[in-house]
């Protein structure tokens, strides 16, 4: 996909470009506000007047800016769909027969289609609009601390914990989707089980036993889902409540910088204004997030991958390399416990067919280095 962002790198410019623009352009309003409401507060009639035809003048402006924006970025999209559709339906027509058959028609029909509208809706339109977004808040936070480092200060710190609280939760709240999703799983397989034997079951006369089954599973189903929804619910509830503080905070910070005559009535507006553009894009993002967000961030061993097992694995190995004997004792009785624990449903076992090439390992570099 990289050559095609090559190939239209002029009109990928020209989007990136107007996006900057229409970005910071709507992050401006709140400077703009500021100077109205404190033009009309000192009751400067000619200034307020100047204000309102530039108000006009400026919309007008970031509509245009917009508009174009998003032409750049529709046609930047469609013009990198239709290359890379074109390359994919030669890719198609060129192979051998024999290749050719071995996939059916609508495999090809649905690449050339359904998987085209994913990479459009799901790749090319989504970093547009991340990077439209990183950019809005890059501006939003640059015009926060020009307009009072005082006032952003506390809402980074405001928004820090609006983001890990609801990180913590998440971190519980992952397992618990962890557990619904196993669930789901053994209720699948038991309503497979319940729905093949009928004839079986209408022939010994149990489909009461089968009912009671079933209820017994649709209880368990119901009932791990609730805790899940119950626990994402206190996330949601958390994360709002939070989002109120952040607001509550920033105003009253902002009010009594107002009191105490360190900023303006439209100082104070434009915060708030800038407070409601930042807003609605973090808190999705803290309802939504999980303990693996948080972790990226904050390291800890006891969420990483594959678990704690594998780091004294690792630990082990490093300090045993010099003592073949042991070094093999210790990986095969770790492979051993693999086997035991997940059995030949698991793969992790299989790790042991590297152990002949680790002890091939001369403990020199490769002619690469």
């Amino acid at each position: 996909m990289k050559e095609y962002w090559k190939k239209n790198g002029f009109i990928l410019a020209a989007a990136l470009m107007l996006s900057v623009i229409s970005s910071t352009m709507s992050a401006g309003i709140s400077v703009l506000l500021r100077e109205i409401v404190d033009a009309a507060a000192g009751k400067q009639t000619a200034v307020f007047g100047k204000l309102c035809m530039f108000t006009v003048i400026y919309i007008l402006m970031i509509c245009a800016v917009s508009f174009f924006s998003s032409v750049t970025a529709k046609y930047l999209t469609g013009r990198i769909i239709r290359q890379y559709r074109r390359d994919v339906f030669r890719g198609i027509m060129g192979r051998r027969p024999v290749r050719y058959y071995q996939e059916h028609t609508a495999d090809y029909i649905s690449a050339l289609t359904n998987d085209m509208k994913l990479i459009e809706e799901n790749y090319i339109t989504a970093l547009l609009n991340t990077f439209e977004l990183a950019v809005m808040l890059a501006a939003t936070l640059f015009l926060l601390v020009l307009l009072s480092p005082a006032v952003t200060a506390i809402l980074l710190a405001a928004f820090v914990l609006m983001l890990l609280i609801p990180a913590v939760i998440g971190r519980f709240l992952e397992k618990r989707q962890t557990k619904v999703s196993r669930q789901m799983a053994v209720f699948t397989e038991s309503l497979k089980d319940l729905l093949s034997g009928y004839e079986v079951l209408k022939s010994y006369n149990r489909i009461e036993d089968a009912n009671e089954r079933f209820q017994m599973e649709n209880e368990t189903e119901t009932r791990v889902k609730f805790q899940a929804a119950r626990l994402f619910a206190l996330n949601e509830g958390v994360s709002d409540t939070l989002s109120a503080l952040s607001i509550s905070v920033v105003i009253f910070a902002s009010a009594w910088l107002v009191l105490t005559g360190h900023i303006s009535m439209g100082t104070l507006l434009a915060l708030v204004q800038l407070l409601g553009r930042m807003l609605p894009v973090l808190l999705p993002f803290a309802r939504n997030l999980s303990g693996d967000v948080l972790t990226g961030f904050v390291p800890s061993l006891a969420v990483n991958e594959f678990g704690f097992p594998f780091i004294a694995l690792g630990t082990a190995m490093y300090f045993l390399k010099e003592n073949q004997k042991q070094f093999c004792a210790v990986y095969l009785l770790f492979c051993l416990w693999q086997f035991s624990a997940a059995g030949t449903e698991g793969p992790q076992w299989m790790m042991v067919l590297a152990l002949p090439l680790m002890l091939r390992f001369n403990g020199q570099r490769g002619h690469g280095w």
